[in-house]
């Protein structure tokens, strides 16, 4: 799985996703992940800023090229969460990340 948080100036500077990346790392670190390859990387931008900080997770086939692209998580059929807040880190790793269950209440949000 990779997890991408925007880091781009709106949702990095100026609404926090630097601490909701953190709080997925470490809720990635106090957990077992079965098996479960998991990559956390930055994302310049989503296109949805005034809905930041936005996560996108999505499968990370083998072979692809891992490096973060504009909007390259979007065509790749993941999963974009809006508004997100370092206390729901525990619950997307635990229900989507490891769980493979879309949140469908923390998509399509608007600003936090």
């Amino acid at each position: 799985m990779l997890v991408l948080v925007c880091h781009g100036p709106e949702c990095g500077e100026r609404r926090g996703s630097a601490a909701v990346r953190a709080a997925i790392e470490a809720e990635l670190g106090r957990r077992p992940q079965g098996g479960v390859e998991v990559r956390v990387d930055g994302q310049c931008c989503f296109g949805r800023c005034a809905s930041g900080p936005n996560v996108m997770v999505r499968e990370l086939p083998p072979g692809e090229d891992r490096a973060p692209r504009p909007f390259a998580g979007a065509s790749r059929g993941g999963t974009l969460y809006n508004a997100v807040v370092p206390s729901e880190a525990a619950r997307i790793v635990e229900e989507h990340v490891l769980g493979g269950r879309i949140i469908a209440a923390f998509r399509r949000r608007g600003p936090a």
